[in-house]
């Protein structure tokens, strides 16, 4: 993970560094999401639903997407779920859609930040709790102009056999 970081930094600094004396158009964006659905898809359905309201989505640079989504926990689930410990993005993924509720095409989900993991292993054993889960990935795409909802889906993750990650993407 660290690795990975490392030459993302890199390459990151090294295309900044070749960008030129040119402005770019629109460095920093602010987006407003809502919640198109409350309720947390795939396998932590019955553990985590997201609190009605509006979130900021900054898109920092052309470069890096983030923002803090208030996540309650309503119900228990499993503390030693690896999701919560591997110390890699996930386990929860948010979809950014248009105002009908459908996904953005060709534009990725944003990975809960590994920085999360620990509060939400928290919060699996505390119905009721309430807390901010940052989301934050690099651009892999433009912001498009008509996202306006979100919904967040949950991804097992698991340590396979030979030590690396596996994502089952199947929801529940």
């Amino acid at each position: 993970m660290k690795v990975k970081a490392f030459f993302m930094v890199a390459g990151a600094l090294f295309l900044a560094s070749c960008g030129g004396n040119k402005q770019m158009e629109s460095e920093d964006k602010t987006v407003e999401l809502k919640p198109y659905e409350k309720k947390v898809k795939g396998y932590l359905s019955d553990v985590f639903e997201v609190v009605d309201g509006v979130y900021k989505m900054e898109c920092k640079h052309n470069m890096f997407l983030e923002g803090q989504i208030q996540i309650k926990s309503i119900g228990k689930g499993d503390r030693s779920d690896y999701g919560f410990h591997d110390g890699n993005d996930g386990p929860l993924f948010l979809t950014i859609c248009n105002k009908e509720g459908q996904p953005i095409a060709n534009f990725t989900d944003i990975p809960s930040s590994f920085e999360a993991d620990g509060l939400l292993k928290d919060m699996v054993s505390k119905e009721g709790d309430e807390n901010w889960v940052l989301f934050k990935d690099f651009l892999k795409d433009i912001l498009p102009e008509d996202a306006a909802t979100f919904f967040i889906t949950s991804k097992k993750i698991e340590k396979d056999k030979r030590g690396s990650l596996i994502s089952d993407n199947n929801e529940s």
